[in-house]
């Protein structure tokens, strides 16, 4: 029993009648609760880690670990995380148990929380490559340029103040042209630019030609047509920052600036970088082309490029190819897809009079990783209009007429004239980029905790 005394207003209880065993299982209740809390503390750790996952663990056992700072007695945590890999989705399950311990001199007291995670693999968001045509430093003029495609810009930059002529034999188009630390020059009535022209150095044309936008030089003067029959057609204003020699006349015409300050200098978006990386090789793979498969280094180059060829009509499933390698499609002829197809390269590849070829709509990217890949096409290339190819390398070197839909970037040098460039048109999304987008964080869906017996 407890003594209730009254002494003077004040109240006393008397403890008398309290007995140890009540005070050890106060005790033992309180190291319990102590216990499940570090429970609950490496659970929060582990829910932390993964849930900002952007891929799943290997398949195996990982563990987790931690000390609090608690009293009165000492206790810590010890997490281990059980993983699965599932297909269907693609992702995983993670069994998660945590067991929190308090240590009492040489007693130890121990519970456990578990819970089970369901983690679908996160994607990466797809890069864009800008223009239909990109060039750096070409050594060669600008080909026969025939572009399909409202939104078709071409876009050169030049680091050397280089002018490059527009070879409009035979007719040459494209929506936009800006050449960013360079001049052009219009060599031919057929040359015709549907939208605006912007450069940084001169500008001259003596046989005529049509721009149906604007004009811009933002660092140069332009000799246009000193009289009608060598002027261009310009549908928009015309702006220089120095003189400008235009047969209609500035002044009549309304629309013409000569010396004009502060005009600003093109801006043409960076190319994408690509890697051969784990990590860049993910995007591709999140994206569904599969684990990456390594062309055999084995045999001679010609042997590489028939076993390529091989592999992209084997099946439907997406593939993505890497190799260190070089690759000749010297006797490939044509290259037959029966599936979306990625191939990098950090070494070279030639070809012959190439042909591609589609029974249905498929992308193809060719790109090359290395600081001098170079992609040799001799002869003619052709594709067939159902298959969309994006093609990237350093260097890039074609000695006949191309014709092809999709995306060609140069972004290092090109050795050879282009002879003659037929491009329509098609923005493709690209992966696996150096420096490019992040993978989004897997989706994570977590079971109720519940606590399951200490280990």
């Amino acid at each position: 029993m407890i003594a209730v005394v009254l002494l003077a207003g004040a109240v006393v209880l008397g403890t008398a009648a309290i007995t140890l065993p009540t005070v050890v299982r106060s005790i033992s209740l309180r190291d319990g609760t102590q216990a499940i809390g570090a429970a609950g503390a490496g659970m929060a750790q582990a829910q932390a880690q993964l849930s900002a996952a952007t891929a799943c663990p290997a398949a195996g056992t990982t563990t987790l670990s931690g000390a609090l700072t608690s009293s009165p007695n000492v206790s810590a945590y010890a997490v281990q995380m059980v993983t699965t890999t599932t297909s269907a989705p693609a992702g995983c399950t993670i069994l998660v148990t945590s067991t929190g311990t308090v240590t009492k001199g040489a007693k130890v007291v121990r519970r456990a929380l578990r819970s089970t995670l369901t983690l679908t693999a996160g994607t990466t968001p797809a890069a864009t490559a800008a223009y239909v045509f990109y060039g750096r430093n070409l050594t060669s003029q600008i080909p026969r340029l025939n572009v399909t495609g409202s939104s078709a810009v071409v876009a050169i930059e030049s680091t050397t103040n280089q002018t490059y002529s527009l070879n409009c034999n035979g007719g040459a188009s494209t929506a936009g042209l800006w050449i960013a630390g360079g001049g052009l020059r219009f060599d031919g009535p057929s040359c015709q630019v549907t939208g605006d022209v912007w450069i940084t150095g001169d500008m001259t044309a003596q046989n005529g030609g049509t721009i149906g936008g604007n004009l811009t030089s933002s660092g140069g003067s332009m000799n246009i047509g000193q009289n009608s029959n060598q002027a261009i057609t310009v549908g928009g204003n015309i702006r220089a920052a120095s003189s400008v020699t235009w047969a209609p006349g500035c002044t009549a015409a309304n629309r013409c600036y000569a010396n004009q300050s502060g005009l600003p200098a093109p801006t043409i978006s960076a190319p994408v970088v690509f890697g051969m990386a784990a990590a860049q090789l993910q995007g591709w793979t999140d994206a569904g082309y599969g684990s990456a498969v390594a062309v055999p280094c084995t045999g001679s180059a010609d042997d590489r490029g028939t076993w390529v060829k091989n592999y992209l009509n084997a099946g439907t499933a997406k593939v993505l190819l890497t190799t260190t390698c070089d690759i000749n499609f010297q006797n490939a002829g044509t290259l037959a897809f029966t599936r979306d197809a990625v191939l990098l390269t950090s070494s070279n590849i030639t070809a012959t009079s190439l042909s591609f070829t589609s029974s249905a709509a498929h992308t193809f990217y060719l790109i090359g990783t290395g600081a001098s890949s170079t992609f040799t096409f001799n002869g003619t290339v052709n594709s067939a209009s159902l298959l969309t190819s994006f093609i990237q390398a350093p260097i890039v070197n074609f000695s006949g007429t191309v014709n092809l839909f999709g995306q060609l970037y140069i972004t290092g040098s090109s050795a050879q004239n282009i002879n003659s460039l037929d491009l329509t048109y098609r923005s493709v999304p690209l992966y696996g980029s150096v420096g490019g987008p992040v993978a989004t964080a897997a989706a994570a869906t977590w079971t109720l905790e519940r606590e399951v017996a200490a280990p």
